[in-house]
C-alpha cells in the first residue's frame, strides 16, 4: 500500500531476484504494515513523505488488504546495506534494512483507481490472464 501511495520506492525482502520488469503490487492480507498503517504507527512518516512527494498527496489512503493496488517496474535489486545509506529516514522507516536483506527498487508506479481483489502468494507469482486484462484496462482508462 505504501508503494501505491508513492511513499515508498523500495520493497525490502530476505531474498534477491534477477527479475526486472513490470509487476503487480499486491497488498497482503497478513502484512504487518497493513496492521501498523491501520493503527496509525506511521502517521508522522506518511505526513512528511507526502509533503516531500506532493504529487501523491491526493491519493486515497484507504488500505486494501488482499487486493492488487498498483503496478510498478522492478528496476533493480541490491543489498539493503548499500541502499540504506542512499535513502532518507522515511524510506528506511518503511522497510527492513538489516544486513543480509535486499532492496527491490520500484519505479513507474501506477496506482489502480479501483483495487482488484485477488489471492496473493509468497514470492513472485504469475497472475491469471483475466487479472492482467483487468489491470491493463484500468491503467489504460487512467492514462
Amino acid at each position: 500500500m505504501l508503494v501505491r501511495l508513492g511513499l515508498k520506492q523500495y520493497e525490502t525482502r530476505s531474498w534477491k531476484t534477477g527479475f526486472r520488469g513490470r509487476l503487480l503490487i499486491h497488498a497482503s492480507k497478513t502484512n504487518d504494515y497493513v496492521t501498523m498503517l491501520s493503527r496509525g504507527y506511521f502517521a508522522e512518516h506518511i505526513k512528511r513523505a507526502k509533503e516531500l512527494r506532493p504529487g501523491y498527496a491526493n491519493l486515497h489512503p484507504a488500505i486494501h488488504p488482499g487486493h492488487v493496488v498498483a503496478t510498478a517496474i522492478l528496476a533493480d535489486c541490491r543489498p539493503t546495506a548499500i541502499v540504506a545509506r542512499e535513502v532518507d529516514e522515511h524510506e528506511r522507516a518503511f522497510g527492513d534494512y538489516t544486513p543480509g536483506r535486499f532492496a527491490w527498487h520500484l519505479t513507474e508506479v501506477r496506482p489502480l483507481p479501483h483495487p482488484i481483489k485477488c489471492r496473493g502468494m509468497q514470492g513472485l507469482w504469475l497472475p491469471s490472464p483475466e487479472l492482467v486484462q483487468q489491470v491493463e484496462a484500468q491503467i489504460a482508462r487512467a492514462s
